[in-house]
Formats: structure tokens, sequence, C-alpha cells
């Protein structure tokens, strides 16, 4: 008898070690995959960065935390290290980080073209696509007069940025557009930066008119650009690899979103050219705002008004921006 249920047990136990092992394999459950957020979140562009932040969070949170089967979990990074503005260690640091967690598949970053020109290389040579929500630099996507280009930020020698916010030609070309217009000082926000750009200012040459690449505010900039890393995840599939789903962020086309319809093109700029002119006072956008249509050098170029903006007045940033017109260059 004793015999018998020993060897009972003996059978309980291994069927309850079988059973264990079976429950560990590969219908755990679904893979989980990595995308790092960095930005501002100290200094003087912690409001956008936070913004940005905020709206990345808004997004995932909206999917589920998953990108169809696969789920995401998110790292956000501070490329100031606690200081008043980027900072080169912080931001490698962050980029480093990135392409060592073999789970990451998505880079979302930076907010300063410094900052991207530092964290890109690194990305790249990991072959981690990098999408960034504010950097207009021309240089990170298209050759320059000054001899700058994206080749030095490729060491892998593939293409893996694309932006969602138009490049300088294209704030440039609307600046010019409000001047022809007699619309006096129109500087231009680069990289969303209204501060630096009001600095630029001269005294006594009319009111500016800023010209931001922020249509929307800057954390519909953060929710866009999770949702396409969210929605190129979902399309590479199970098995979601880092050079999968660059392909689908770079092969993006016709891509409805709160921004407007856009492609991504073959040089990772958005064909989205859509811009905020702003009639500023301090670092509020006014009443009275303009939308510009103008193309990119060699183009065509003009100018149309729109009715004052309603409720603008000096609320917070995002809300002025939000609520200021938009610029659409085709």
């Amino acid at each position: 008898m004793c015999r018998a249920r020993a060897a009972v047990a003996a059978v309980l136990l291994a069927a309850a070690i079988l059973f264990s092992a079976c429950g560990s394999g590969g219908s755990s459950g679904p893979e989980t995959v990595s995308v790092y957020v960095s930005v501002p979140l100290h200094g003087g562009r912690a409001p956008d960065g936070q913004a940005i932040a905020a709206g990345a969070r808004d997004a995932l949170a909206r999917a589920g935390g998953r990108a169809g089967q696969v789920r995401v979990r998110a790292f956000y990074l501070d490329d100031t290290g606690g200081g008043p503005r980027w900072s080169l260690v912080a931001t490698a640091a962050g980029a480093r980080r990135a392409a060592e967690d073999s789970s990451a598949v998505a880079f979302i970053g930076d907010v300063d073209s410094g900052a991207t020109r530092v964290s890109l290389p690194i990305t790249n040579q990991a072959e981690i696509v990098q999408v960034s929500p504010a950097s207009t630099a021309t240089d990170l996507t298209l050759d320059t007069a000054a001899g700058l280009g994206p080749d030095r930020y490729r060491p892998s020698g593939g293409q893996s940025f694309a932006r969602i916010v138009p490049n300088d030609e294209v704030l440039a070309a609307a600046a010019r557009s409000v001047r022809r217009g007699g619309g006096g000082q129109a500087p231009t926000a680069r990289d969303g930066d209204l501060a630096a750009a009001l600095r630029s200012c001269r005294s006594g040459a009319g009111r500016p008119t800023v010209i931001t690449p922020f249509a929307l505010p800057p954390r519909a900039y953060g929710q866009e650009a999770m949702s396409l890393v969210l929605d190129s995840i979902h399309s590479a599939g199970a098995g979601a690899s880092r050079g999968s789903v660059r392909d689908e962020v770079l092969a993006t086309a016709n891509r409805r979103s709160p921004l407007g319809r856009y492609s991504i093109d073959s040089y990772g700029d958005t064909t989205l050219h859509r811009v905020a002119g702003c009639d500023c006072v301090a670092a509020a956008c006014g009443r009275s705002a303009r939308t510009l249509t103008a193309r990119r050098p060699g183009g065509r170029a003009g100018r149309a008004e729109l009715p004052p903006a309603r409720g603008a007045g000096s609320g917070s940033r995002d809300r002025a921006f939000g609520e200021a017109s938009r610029a659409d260059l085709p």
C-alpha cells in the first residue's frame, strides 16, 4: 500500500512539474518591447518637454499599453540631467541606455536639434528608429550650404530618423511670406523655442510675428510621435524588431493624424508643412493670428488672413499655441 501511494505521489509530482514547464514556455503571453522618450524635463524648455512626454503617455494609455498583441512599455528620460538646458552627457547616456536595451525598438526625441545631433548617431548605430517631435534643424535630413548633412548622423550607413514637425527651411519660407506681406519682423522659433525667437527681435522694428513649428500644442506632437511608433510596431506584427519597426516608420504614407494628413519623405521629413504664425508680446500669442501659405525655396509664396483666433489672450503657452491659427505650407 505504501509503495502504491508513493508511486501515485511521484506521478502527481511529475505532472505538476510538466504543467509548470509548459506554462512558462512560449505561450506565457505576448512579447514586450520598449520605447524611450528623451525630452528636457528641467530648465527653460521644460514646459515643452513635459507637454510632449505627457502626450506620449496619453497615447500609450489610450492604446492600453499595447500595439496590437505586443506589450509596450515606455521609459521617459531627461536630456538635461537636471540642468538648465539639454546636456551632452545626459543626452548621450539616454541614447546609449536605449541602444543597450535589447527590448528597445524606438526612440522618441529629442526636442532641441543640438540634442538630436548627439543622440541620433547612437540610435542609428543601434538601428533604432528615432522620431523627433520638435527638432527642426535642416541638416538632420538634408545637406546644407554650410556643408552639414545627415550622413554625419548615420554611422550605420542607413536612414533611421523621422520627424513630425517641418524643418527650418519651411519655417524660413513662412517668415519670408510674412515679411513680403508687410508683416514686419518674423523671427522663427527653431525647435519650437519661442523664448529664443523673441530674444532675436529688434527694438523699434515693429510687433513680431513669431513662426513656430508647433501648429498645435506641444502635447499633440508627443501624442502623435507615440501613436506613430505604436502603429508601426503593430504593423510590424509579432516578433517586431528594431529593423521592422524602423522600416514601418520610414514607410509612413498618407497618414491621418490630429496634426493633419502626412507622409514621411525619403529624407525623413514630414510632408505636412503646417506651422503657426503668432503675433507675440512677451511669451504669449496675441488675439490676432495669421495663416501663411508658402512653398519651400524655389516655389510660389503667398499669404492669407484669417479672422482673429478666439480666446488666445494671455493664457498658458499650450492654450495659446492651440488657439493660434495654423499655416499650411504645401
